[in-house]
């Protein structure tokens, strides 16, 4: 099963949703977690070993 978190920005409430990885893979074992986020923001996500993919977004380019 392929699960994608989007969490754009605030670091605060990356910090609380990553909480939820560990239940994810609990009910989950095979899952792939993805997380598309800010990407200023990737380094905080980027040596959680529960998440396969960090798909960072440039949010200042997209709103030009």
């Amino acid at each position: 099963m392929k699960i994608a978190i989007v969490k754009l920005s605030a670091f605060g409430d990356i910090v609380h949703a990553m909480i939820v990885l560990q239940a994810i893979k609990v009910a989950f074992p095979t899952s792939q977690i993805n997380w598309i986020v800010e990407e200023v923001f990737a380094p905080v996500l980027e040596h959680n070993p529960q998440i396969d993919t960090i798909l960072p977004v440039n949010l200042k380019a997209l709103k030009k």
